[in-house]
């Protein structure tokens, strides 16, 4: 094949846009109840207690939920995993708004679950997007804005938390919120069943393209499942996806009950929770921009944002146990939420390199599992019984390990190698030039 034929189309961008704005909107919604914890309990009667087991009722669904969006995606049903999703959130979105006009948390909670159905999309369907659509010199970049759109959308929820909705505030700021997001979603999921195909013309890189033209190579998703058990590397990548992000994001689900123990409020604690989740999305970018642009290893980035995020999280300790003020905790949470949300793109895209050419749906959902399992792991351990001294050493000791993980042997980059490879030295290729 010649490598002139590899062609990356336009429509990428607008395919990626429904994509992160579905994701945003599902991160939103998953934080969103914890952020006004203060306001849902004085208005709604919602405990503190019950928004975690919400959070693990979403999480679980999201887990059950996965393995059937993996394997439309594998199968070449993109289209109908996005139309799912979108629907599900917008269908998450007015349940919201009738839980919140009629005061009733059984229906918002049911909400928050249906919610958890778009989840597989927002975890992983960013990396298969970005594999699919995008040439190699921006693949990184846009599995980094892609699959951190939702982590954006919990730092969003944070802010509307400390500054929109504040503790005092009435049921009404709630339905208005709930108006907006029911707009957002709706518009999404009627732009996705206008245009969103499965598959681009033509493929955007060499190792897409050698994919294609020999998927028995690779065979179908459940062959992909077995060939990931036996993947050394991509367990251990998995391991510290589910150690670093997936603690992570049950530490800062539970923010707002951790910090209550150091006097605290809902507003500060969303500020603090805000600036880690939003310095993550921001560092993810960054970093990988720098893996693109530069060929920057990821597997040695990734380490020293393990590193980055443990001495973070070890000044964020020492600060909550001194009494120290909200901005210089809100920096050490930028720093550590930079560290450890910045590793969620470059170990996406570790493990498809790893396990190339093994369908991404696949690896994706695996990791996504693995991130789900360290989220609900944390959010399981009885806050009545244990208490919440704990909370803060959890990611801390999580990035440590996962250093030590990461640290040695090195990872094969296996889709690399083919995308930098001369084509004459590759199988014949053949394009059929329709979108799928």
């Amino acid at each position: 094949m010649d490598a002139g034929q590899c062609h990356a189309s336009a429509l990428r961008w607008y395919l990626a846009a429904l994509l992160f704005t579905m994701s945003f909107v599902m991160g939103f919604l998953w934080n969103l109840m914890n952020a006004l914890s203060g306001m849902v309990a004085r208005n709604l009667g919602i405990h503190p207690d019950s928004i975690e087991d919400d959070t693990l009722v979403g999480t679980a669904v999201l887990l059950i939920a996965s393995p059937v969006f993996a394997f439309w995606m594998a199968n070449g049903r993109f289209r109908l995993a996005m139309l799912v999703s979108t629907l599900c959130s917008c269908a998450s979105a007015w349940v919201l708004l009738l839980g919140a006009l009629h005061l009733s948390g059984r229906m918002i909670f049911v909400s928050l679950a249906v919610n958890g159905l778009s989840g597989p999309m927002a975890m992983f369907g960013g990396v298969a997007l970005s594999d699919l659509w995008f040439p190699c010199h921006q693949r990184t970049r846009a599995t980094a804005l892609l699959c951190s759109a939702n982590y954006l959308g919990v730092g969003v929820a944070f802010l509307v938390g400390s500054i929109v909705i504040k503790d005092d505030a009435a049921i009404g700021a709630l339905v208005r919120l709930s108006i907006a997001i029911c707009a957002v979603t709706t518009t999404v999921f009627i732009l996705t069943a206008i245009r969103f195909p499965s598959a681009p013309r033509h493929a955007p890189s060499l190792s897409q393209a050698l994919r294609h033209a020999h998927p028995m190579q690779h065979g179908a998703s459940r062959s992909g499942y077995f060939a990931l058990a036996s993947s050394a590397s991509f367990w251990r990548i998995a391991l510290c996806f589910a150690l670093g992000s997936g603690i992570y994001a049950g530490w800062g689900g539970s923010l707002s009950v951790n910090l209550a123990q150091f006097g605290f409020t809902q507003e500060q604690a969303g500020w603090i929770g805000s600036a880690g989740i939003l310095g993550g999305f921001l560092g993810g970018y960054l970093f990988a921009m720098l893996c693109d642009s530069k060929r920057a290893p990821l597997q040695q980035v990734t380490l020293a944002l393990f590193v980055i995020s443990g001495v973070s999280l070890l000044v964020f300790l020492f600060g909550c146990r001194n009494a120290w003020g909200v901005v210089p905790l809100a920096v050490a949470s930028s720093v550590a939420g930079a560290g450890i949300n910045g590793t969620i793109p470059l170990l996406l895209e570790l493990a498809m390199e790893a396990t190339y050419p093994i369908p991404t749906a696949s690896t994706g959902n695996v990791m996504t599992a693995a991130n789900s399992i360290g989220a609900v792991a944390f959010l399981m351990v009885p806050i009545d019984t244990v208490g919440t001294q704990w909370m803060n050493w959890a990611p801390f000791a999580a990035c440590a390990l996962s250093a030590c993980l990461l640290a040695y042997p090195p990872v094969r980059c296996r889709r690399r190698e083919i995308d930098v490879a001369d084509p004459a030295t590759l199988p014949i290729l053949h394009d059929d030039g329709h979108d799928r």
